[in-house]
């Protein structure tokens, strides 16, 4: 019951995101063709007083006159679509705590293991298909677990921009999710929750979901540099956090 009342939550809150980015996009769209509408008349006046010019100055030669019409053209804009990211892992969070195989996490912060420390890093490129409000994003990921042995996840979705204020912006994003970590069979008194499979003689234990999700929290530090936190809200069974920086290209 709790976790189909989750996923009505979340789908809620990703319609939202969804009508959201669809009038950010509408509103980005409107305000640029406003600008490239100015920009054009600002342009064409110059060039009035450029061409007018000219045609009181005799002893400018044809090839003077062909680089002034090339000056007048209207210069194109460019969006940086393009964006990588590295974010540092260190914290995460067990709602239910780390039971029942608590014992097995060495780096955990309570003897329950709701809080242990998994160390790793996550590196992103991202492709704005609206810059800065709605964006295609690739993730992959390597760590240590909660039982200190290496796992890895890699993600692909969507990401929108749910608000902005100033500096500051919030997004949310959600597709498909692999993870994936060296099979804990091996480890004595190992509990098998179910969650990962995988057969006590396979190398990996693994777990697919289509709806993996994240928030990410930005600070624009200059118009390239963002400082980044993301929250990956995987209840009721594993809560990450990391943080680090995005750069534009």
């Amino acid at each position: 019951m709790i976790r189909i009342r989750i996923r009505r939550v979340v789908s809620l809150l990703m319609l939202l995101m969804a009508m959201n980015a669809g009038a950010q996009i509408l509103g980005v769209q409107k305000s640029q063709d406003l600008a490239v509408v100015v920009h054009k008349q600002l342009n064409l006046e110059n060039c009035g007083d450029r061409q007018e010019g000219v045609s009181l100055n005799d002893s400018i030669d044809e090839n003077k006159g062909v680089e002034a019409q090339s000056q007048c053209s209207v210069p194109r804009q460019k969006s940086m679509r393009n964006s990588i990211g590295l974010k540092f892992m260190g914290l995460s969070f067990h709602p239910l705590s780390g039971k029942p195989n608590a014992e097995l996490m060495p780096n955990r912060l309570d003897k329950q293991a709701y809080f242990v420390l998994d160390l790793g890093a996550l590196l992103s490129y991202e492709y704005f298909i609206v810059p800065d409000v709605l964006s295609v994003k690739f993730i992959q990921g390597l760590y240590a677990d909660c039982a200190a042995q290496l796992a890895g996840v890699t993600s692909i979705g969507l990401r929108a921009r749910i608000f902005q204020i100033g500096r500051h912006s919030l997004l949310g994003g959600i597709g498909p999710t692999w993870i994936y970590r060296h099979n804990w069979y091996h480890i004595p008194n190992y509990v098998d929750t179910k969650y990962y499979k995988g057969t006590p003689t396979d190398k990996w234990q693994y777990k697919f979901l289509w709806y993996g999700g994240e928030l990410e929290y930005k600070f624009a530090i200059s118009s390239k540099l963002d400082f980044a936190t993301i929250f990956v809200p995987g209840y009721p069974d594993l809560m990450a956090f990391a943080v680090g920086v995005n750069y534009k290209l």
